[in-house]
């Protein structure tokens, strides 16, 4: 997926090409669970494990006015991801749909971010994990960087899904 800052005139051109201003997980577990099994590669059995990641490069130079921030996973509560409904419409139709998380404010979450990232660099992030014993997913937000001058080119990035299974 192609996104651009608001300021580009590719924003919002191509379908879900904004960036999100509201924290969220992108799939929930049983969104995951859906995606996992339709993603199974063929003569396989269930895996014990599987992991959904995030892959995003800014393709933008640096610094970027709407970063990626990153809430550490250690941060979170029991009760701090909602479901939500995610829905992409085209022209105004809904032509698919899916439940996602959105992370409900708490001044306990641990935020970061990479102020000067180049289009040589990316970040990895979880988005789900069946295994109980490791972080499950990392909420993230795109967000006005108020330290870019007025003349920074808006950003463009790109996002990748993938699945890891462990059998």
């Amino acid at each position: 997926m192609r996104r651009f800052a608001e300021r580009s005139n590719l924003s919002g051109r191509l379908d879900n090409s904004r960036p999100a201003r509201f924290a969220h997980v992108d799939i929930s577990g049983e969104t995951a669970r859906a995606f996992s099994a339709r993603s199974l590669p063929e003569g396989n059995a269930a895996p014990r494990r599987s992991a959904h990641y995030n892959i995003w490069r800014a393709t933008s130079g640096s610094p970027q006015d709407v970063p990626l921030a990153l809430c550490d996973a250690r941060s979170l509560a029991p009760g701090d991801l909602l479901p939500a409904d995610a829905i992409f419409d085209r022209d105004g139709v809904d032509v698919w749909s899916f439940e996602g998380l959105v992370l409900a404010h708490s001044p306990g979450h641990r935020w970061c971010w990479f102020s000067d990232m180049t289009p040589r660099e990316v970040i990895v992030f979880k988005t789900h994990d069946t295994d109980p014993a490791r972080a499950n997913c990392v909420p993230h937000v795109a967000f006005d960087n108020p330290l870019t001058p007025p003349e920074t080119p808006p950003r463009a990035s790109i996002e990748m899904r993938a699945i890891a299974y462990w059998f």
